[in-house]
């Protein structure tokens, strides 16, 4: 089965950063010991404010910017304010009262709902890159046998295994990369002018090129219900820099879900060509080992 994409529309940054659905959820903070790792900046225009691509993300700078578009170097706004529509937390509230004893995940859902009965502003859209299942289950794999080394007491082996699970992660988070460079090429684009139907029938409006974005990558392990799942949220900022003035515009959201199929299948080929080299290169750094002579190579992608 292929790598898929989905995208979302969102509406709260902060769920990405911190323990924002409860501990039944994703765990806890993200980057805290044992926890889901931090966020790292990916998009091509993070750098026009300041933020280095494969730097991590600071939370106080994600939520300013992707909750408000506030620019991280001065605190100025990017482009427009968003429209303001009823606040959906008033429909939260009501729904905790009717649900008092409400578990962290049960509240989540009901935040959720609140948010899906009124209409938001898209601050940002969350275009998630999930690999096939059995990409998730040879890191588990990998994982358990880092555990049986290492209950042996065997640390050589266990750092191997340790090892190929990175590996296994080093390859869907370049998948995840070649989705996004697909999109940014193929879809990178905001609409100005008028885009009805004017009396002749004809659109005037145009659309212009705005390839460089702002994305934050969160990877994650398992899926809401718990279950193992690899997947990287790629949380993109409904802010994009024209290039023809360098003024900060709305993304044009229907190029990105036109193009999310074709994105998928760029970002899958991504993933099984940098697998199939961290096969090769690990089988021959295990052959080659002196300590590992006699022994079989262990392949990284077995599946």
């Amino acid at each position: 089965m292929a790598a898929i994409a989905t995208i979302a529309s969102g509406h709260d940054p902060a769920y990405y950063t911190q323990a924002a659905k409860g501990p039944e959820y994703y765990s806890s903070a993200a980057g805290k010991s044992g926890m889901e790792p931090e966020g790292t900046w990916t998009g091509a225009g993070c750098p026009e404010l300041g933020l280095a691509v494969g730097a991590a993300v600071n939370p106080e700078v994600f939520v300013s910017l992707f909750g408000e578009h506030k620019d991280p170097r001065d605190g100025s706004r990017l482009g427009r304010a968003m429209s303001r529509y009823r606040d959906w937390r008033a429909g939260y509230d009501e729904a905790l009262k009717a649900e008092p004893e409400a578990t962290a995940e049960r509240r989540a859902e009901l935040r959720d709902e609140a948010k899906a009965q009124v209409r938001q502003a898209v601050p940002y859209f969350d275009v998630t890159f999930s690999p096939s299942k059995s990409i998730t289950l040879l890191h588990a794999s990998f994982m358990a046998n880092m555990t049986a080394a290492l209950d042996r007491g065997s640390l050589r082996d266990a750092g191997y295994w340790a090892a190929a699970a990175d590996d296994v992660w080093d390859c869907v988070s370049a998948g995840s990369q070649a989705m996004l460079d697909y999109l940014q090429e193929h879809a990178g684009y905001t609409r100005s002018g008028y885009h009805g139907t004017s009396a002749t029938g004809v659109s005037a409006g145009r659309w212009e090129d705005a390839h460089e974005w702002v994305i934050g990558s969160f990877r994650q392990h398992t899926s809401r219900s718990g279950d193992p799942q690899l997947h990287v949220h790629n949380v993109i900022l409904n802010r994009v820099r024209r290039e023809r003035d360098g003024q900060w515009r709305t993304l044009d959201g229907k190029a990105l879900y036109r193009e999310r199929a074709a994105a998928a299948s760029n970002g899958d080929n991504g993933l099984m060509a940098t697998g199939a080299r961290s096969r090769a290169s690990r089988r021959k750094s295990w052959t080659n080992s002196a300590s590992g002579r006699g022994r079989k190579s262990r392949p990284c992608w077995a599946a």
